[in-house]
Formats: C-alpha cells, structure tokens, sequence
C-alpha cells in the first residue's frame, strides 16, 4: 500500500511539471531530463532495478555537468550492489570517491567502496579502502558518524576472518557520541570475556587409537559408538577366523579393518576440525548479525539528499 501511494505522488507531481502543462506545447529539454530522474525512482519502486539504471544513466548523458551527478552515481551503485553487481557498483563507487575526494560524498563513497568489496569477497580491498577513510576522518576530525560506521565495517571484517580479539577493539574504539558506542563496548566486552569450545584434532586422533574414543571426545556419540561396535565385529571376525584356521579369510576381513580402523582415525581429526570450524562460524554469524544491527540502515541515496523537489530528495524505504 505504501509503495502504491507513492507511486501516485510521484505520478501526480510529475505529470503537473510545466512539461506537462496543458499548453500544447512539447517539452523542453530540460524537463525531459528531470523526467528519466522521476522515471528512475518509479521503475525502483515497482522493482524493475535495471530499468531504473537505465533512466539514470540517460539524465548523466545528457546533463553530465548537472551538480546532481554525483548524487544520481551514488544511487546507480546502490541499484548496482542490490542487483548483486559488485563489480559495476565498485567501480562507480570508485568514480565517485576520487571526484570528490575533499568532500563528505567522496569519504562516504569509499566507506560503501568497503562494504561492496566485502559482499564481493575481496576482503583485502576492503581493508585498504576501511583505513584509507579512517585516515581521511583523522585528518579532517570532522567526521565522527563515519568513523564510527567505518570501524563497525572493520569489526565486521574481522569477524569475517574470525579475529574477535581485533573485532572487539574497532567495537571498543566508536566516539562516545556515537549513537552505537554504548552498544558497541557491550558486545566487545562480552566478545572478550566469551570462551569459544574447541577439540584438539591431535588428541582426537590418538583417542581413536581405541576405536570411537576420538568420535566421544568430540561429542559425536552415535558415530562412536557405532565406531566401537563395527570395530568390535571386524575383530572378532579376524580372531574367529584364525582360531577356525581360515587364514585367507582372517587376512581379508583384517584388510577391510585396517581401512575401517584408519577410517575412523581420520574421521574423528576432520570432526575435530570441523567443531571448531563450526564454533568459529557460530560467533562470527552472531557478531555479523549484532553490527549489522548497530550499523546505520539508511539507504545510501538517502544520505545525500539532493538540493532540488525531486523524488530522490524523498525518504523512501529502500
């Protein structure tokens, strides 16, 4: 219901521009170039993304100079990065931060350059572009909301590569004026303070030596007792077969447990490994999910509202 009423607001100031005035006299151009603007929002809202690209692109063709442009840039790259396309989205991005690398827009544009290189899994780039704002922040120590997003966007970098200690400082290092800091210190402080279970794959691996022991360690009870009982038959099998005098057979079913027993050996290191792993990736979808919800989910065109009654100065839900 909400996107139908402002599909209609924007319809209904679009078709009363002076464009559209019942004067019987065609548009100008510069009315037909704030029109792709309108266009654009209206093809966003009904989720026809490219469409809306494409509108976009046409008012940058023909009003390259407009000081809009970069604004109109900001919101291709945020159309590009909802449509999964890292690549174009970074790369106007990139445009954008080195066009306005004295202002607010271009230090924003490099922090959402992080964040598409993140999604993208090019978390080195990310890094590089992370330090490169707080940098910027530093020098013009005029920037506390970015700073504070930008180490957030650190925090999650690290959290992605599983060093929580380090996640835990970026969280601890938010201006006390942040809206997010107190938060923040919160979850670094239980970040610190959490003991994340681990098995050693080496002492799983020697505990196997008794088939099922290493699968106990581990907390895989029904692989080890199952490791025990098989182990057991093959065994039993081998004894029974010399004490029958059927070598051959003691030798064959002594085969098929030597791979068994080795089997088993292996399968209880990987369990290992992969408990950690697991645990890991726990504390790290936890701690993603808590500084998704401490960043600031204002859509980037919204931060950068543009100096004229377009629809793009409108706080829609992106």
């Amino acid at each position: 219901m909400l996107r139908k009423i402002l599909l209609l607001v924007l319809a209904s100031l679009f078709f009363a521009s002076p464009g559209f005035a019942q004067t019987g006299q065609p548009m100008t151009f510069g009315v037909e170039s704030e029109r792709h603007l309108w266009l654009g929002d209206m093809h966003y809202l009904q989720g026809d993304l490219y469409r809306a690209i494409s509108e976009y692109q046409t008012f940058l063709f023909e009003r390259a100079g407009d000081e809009r442009a970069a604004h109109v840039r900001l919101k291709i790259a945020w159309l590009y990065g909802l449509a999964n396309e890292h690549r174009s989205a970074a790369r106007l991005l990139d445009a954008v931060a080195m066009a306005n690398a004295e202002e607010p827009l271009g230090w924003w544009s490099r922090y959402y350059f992080a964040h598409v290189a993140l999604n993208a899994g090019r978390p080195e780039i990310a890094k590089l572009a992370f330090d490169e704002v707080l940098s910027i922040c530093a020098q013009t120590g005029r920037c506390d909301e970015l700073t504070a997003q930008t180490q957030l966007g650190l925090a999650d970098y690290y959290a992605g590569r599983h060093e929580f200690v380090l996640a835990a400082g970026e969280l601890a290092k938010l201006p006390p004026n942040a809206p997010a800091a107190e938060e923040a210190a919160r979850i670094s402080r239980q970040l610190l303070e959490l003991k994340i279970p681990s098995k050693s794959p080496a002492i799983a691996g020697l505990l196997s030596i008794v088939p099922g022991f290493g699968h106990l360690y581990i907390e895989e009870y029904g692989i080890g007792m199952l490791a025990m009982i098989w182990n057991g038959v093959f065994i039993y099998g081998i004894v029974d077969s010399i004490l029958a005098g059927s070598y051959g057979q003691a030798l064959l079913i002594g085969l098929i447990e030597s791979i068994w027993y080795g089997g088993t050996i292996f399968g209880a290191i990987a369990g290992a490994q992969r408990f950690n792993r697991d645990a890991m990736q726990i504390v790290e979808s936890g701690l993603r999910r808590d500084v998704e919800r401490l960043r600031d989910e204002q859509p980037w065109p919204a931060r950068f509202p543009l100096a004229y009654p377009t629809p793009m100065q409108l706080r829609l839900e992106f």
